[in-house]
């Protein structure tokens, strides 16, 4: 296993937190729309859950009553592409690779 993965859903970036606080500072890092990021902590607080990036960039907020769900899980992060091992960056957790093809792809290779 590895880290859980979520994807950030708003169109516009989100500041990250230093804290699992709403009331914590912004960190300098933000999420971009559409960003798929590892999480190593999950936590709830005033009804709020917060997700400790992997990275170390700081807290996101995924869901809040004010806003709704911000971010969604995605699965999780394969060992191998948690080593930096995987190849092109296309790749989905559970090793299949990204394809704009129209026509059948051939089955996957392993990514490590």
């Amino acid at each position: 296993s590895g880290a859980a993965l979520w994807r950030y859903l708003p169109s516009e970036p989100m500041s990250l937190r230093g804290a699992p606080e709403l009331s914590a500072p912004e960190v300098a890092a933000a999420l971009a729309p559409g960003e798929v990021f590892g999480v190593s902590e999950e936590r709830r607080v005033d009804g709020t859950l917060f997700l400790a990036l992997s990275d170390g960039r700081g807290w996101a907020i995924s869901a809040t009553p004010g806003l709704g769900t911000l971010c969604t899980p995605q699965g999780r992060q394969s060992a191998c592409r948690a080593r930096g091992t995987a190849g092109s960056g296309d790749e989905f957790a559970d090793g299949d690779v990204a394809s704009s093809a129209v026509e059948p792809t051939p089955p996957a290779r392993p990514m490590c």
